[in-house]
């Protein structure tokens, strides 16, 4: 008997063992080591014989086009270049490099919004396709003059169209991540915004699941944030950077019809999708949103003559932008 329970005490202390050893290898791997990966580069030139494109983005929630305002940017790029384009809701796991949005075009995979039109901007005569939205007068005639591709802007403009898509893609979208991710230690002060995100933007993600699923992500978002130093910051102190950020983006719109004159480029794309996000509170009111009604009044009526018109067709019903082929 006394056999029987040292080997029982052997087996617990083996079993013991061998979990603090893989714990240990896995904590020292993860906190000391940066995982070797290699990442091929993405493809910056396809055909233009094939005109269409098929794009890969997160559906709407609330009031938004989407509920990411990159797929937002990508889907306004490609209404305002008039690149005729199928739009599917992303895979998160047939994302290359898992980054949403994503394009298919003649096989080519490619991900990154910036990389995306980096790719489009190559492989088609933008310029000639977007003079075609002002012939047949496509978005109720608000365009007064065609898209203008980066690639054809002068340095100083290509300059302004960076300093304000930076900003947009910058500290603009922690303060995003802070509103509906970071619960109370987030700008909104409050858990309800995250069970707002968990309950709207996974919703079909069976109950069973969603709980763990959103937790993981969450703590890797929170990481990220922390990683880039703005969920270091306390709620009051986001807040002020993000006013900041916001009304620098008010004085550089001004009056214009769009952020570099009238005439819409490349920064418009996110600057819009950047604004809905900030504006929409059907599922995250926060004092952000009464900051930008009340003193940045440009920026509510800027976002809003882009919805009515170059969204024109996208009703409340509808989770995807329409295709426009």
């Amino acid at each position: 008997k006394k056999m029987d329970i040292i080997d029982k005490i052997d087996w617990k202390l083996s079993v013991i063992g061998v979990l603090i050893v893989s714990q240990t290898y896995f904590y020292v791997k993860r906190t000391f080591f940066i995982p070797k990966r290699y990442v091929k580069p993405t493809i910056t030139k396809g055909s233009d014989k094939v005109k269409q494109i098929t794009a890969y983005v997160f559906s709407a929630v609330g009031r938004s086009v989407s509920c990411s305002q990159f797929s937002t940017k990508l889907t306004t790029y490609c209404r305002l270049a008039g690149i005729p384009h199928v739009v599917k809701e992303a895979r998160y796991d047939k994302a290359p490099n898992s980054k949403v949005p994503y394009i298919n075009h003649d096989n080519n995979i490619i991900g990154d919004s910036q990389l995306i039109i980096r790719y489009l901007e190559n492989t088609f005569n933008i310029e000639e396709m977007s003079k075609e939205v002002i012939e047949k007068k496509t978005f109720n005639g608000i365009l007064k003059k065609p898209f203008v591709p980066y690639n054809k802007l002068s340095s100083s403009d290509k300059a302004q169209c960076d300093l304000i898509r930076l900003l947009c893609e910058g500290e603009l979208y922690w303060g995003l991540v802070s509103i509906r991710w970071l619960g109370e230690q987030g700008i909104g002060k409050s858990e309800s915004l995250w069970h707002s995100t968990v309950n709207s933007v996974f919703e079909k993600i069976p109950s069973f699941m969603r709980g763990m699923f959103t937790a993981m992500l969450r703590v890797d978002l929170y990481q990220a944030c922390y990683g880039q130093g703005f969920s270091r910051l306390s709620p009051e102190d986001q807040i002020s950077l993000i006013k900041r950020d916001l009304k620098t983006l008010s004085t550089a719109l001004d009056k214009k019809l769009f952020f570099l004159g009238d005439y819409p480029t490349e920064c418009d794309c996110i600057a819009f999708g950047t604004m809905e996000g900030y504006l929409d509170d059907s599922k995250w009111p926060n004092e952000i949103t009464t900051y930008v009604k009340n003193e940045c009044s440009n920026l509510v009526d800027y976002m809003i003559r882009i919805k009515q018109h170059i969204y024109s067709d996208m009703t409340k019903e509808m989770t995807l932008p329409p295709s426009r082929t």
